[in-house]
């Protein structure tokens, strides 16, 4: 992505997003292009799906008032990553996502395995996520 003015991101045949390296890493479409491009949470809330980065999720305490939307879940594992902390969560209803947390943030939430934790994130934040990519390339062979 450090080379490209343009990108186009190709699953299967299909072109799931194009636009530039910040557009596409920044607003993801398509769960496919949000998994792939990586740093991003897919979650679905009240039947729809949005991709959230992983350094724009918070936590907070269960029961603690959220200004945004959230999901609940238990943490399963910390990673210290040297600038940051990676706290993976286990999201009740099977997902399973992760926030990227400053060192600051996360001596201040004193995480630990195991704690139930309540993930929350601002809307504007949010991409929401289409079902099917937007473009199908015609093979050769099919191509009037």
């Amino acid at each position: 992505m450090a080379l490209a003015n343009i990108v186009v991101l190709m699953n299967a045949g299909r072109i799931e997003q194009q636009g530039t390296p910040r557009e596409i890493f920044n607003h993801p479409k398509t769960e496919f292009t949000a998994k792939f491009i990586g740093g991003h949470n897919v979650i679905t809330v009240d039947g729809e799906t949005f991709a959230v980065r992983n350094d724009r999720l918070m936590l907070k305490s269960p029961g603690t008032a959220s200004a945004g939307p959230s999901i609940a879940g238990t943490i399963s594992e910390i990673e210290y990553q040297g600038t940051y902390v990676r706290v993976a969560i286990a999201a009740d209803g099977g997902a399973d996502i992760s926030a990227q947390l400053t060192e600051g943030e996360f001596d201040a939430g004193h995480y630990s395995v195991g704690e139930r934790v309540l993930a929350t994130w601002d809307p504007a934040f949010a991409s929401p996520l289409s079902p099917r990519p937007f473009v199908t390339v015609a093979s050769p062979g099919k191509a009037a």
